[in-house]
């Protein structure tokens, strides 16, 4: 009788072991200590972005209005990223020009806990809702190639990314999801991109 009570007492003292463990290293992947660390996602995120290289593309606009038809060359780079782990901060060179013409050419960056929103959509989705934002709704536009945008909102401002592959635009909109969490923000997820 004895040696069954002390057998019993032994697979409860196991049990007891396997369920403490087993919220310990739930906490733990809860932190971060089982998923990825903040310095691994950040060095992806620095690598990944100071290899895609220039991204040209042609944009016919078409205005259902009057008729009119125009076309626009663009190139848009992010050059010289720097993913800080210490600062949470992601920090980089943007050019875009339009027709050979500097549109932007800047230092930008952003913390990540400001983040808001990560979303990944077309370039000719982000054309389309800007035609639509400023008062030209009778404006479309077709984009060659297909262009995908990483766009990361932020209170009253934006940043973005842009890719010529889609399976790519998504893991970096993905790991950035993972360092503004890991970092302490909250980013929502976008809707996937429609072509």
């Amino acid at each position: 009788m004895k040696m069954r009570s002390l057998r019993a007492l032994g697979i409860c003292l196991v049990v007891a072991a396997i369920c403490n463990q087993a919220k310990a290293s739930n906490a733990s992947y809860q932190t971060g200590t089982f998923g990825p660390k903040l310095g691994t996602v950040m060095t992806f995120l620095q690598d990944t972005l100071n290899s895609v290289g220039l991204v040209s593309y042609v944009s016919h606009g078409h205005d259902s209005k009057t008729g009119d038809d125009w076309t626009n060359r663009f190139t848009d780079q992010a050059t010289r990223v720097v993913a800080s782990t210490t600062a949470c901060r992601i920090s980089y060179h943007w050019k875009t020009t339009q027709d050979g013409i500097a549109a932007m050419d800047k230092d930008v960056g952003f913390e990540l806990r400001d983040v808001q929103k990560i979303d990944v959509l077309t370039r000719l989705q982000y054309f389309n809702e800007e035609n639509a934002s400023t008062g030209h709704s009778s404006w479309s536009a077709q984009v060659e190639p297909p262009v995908f945008v990483v766009r990361i909102q932020r209170p009253s401002k934006e940043n973005q990314f842009v890719f010529l592959d889609e399976s790519l635009a998504n893991r970096v909109a993905k790991m950035l999801r993972i360092a503004v969490n890991l970092c302490g923000g909250v980013a929502a997820t976008g809707s996937a991109p429609a072509r």
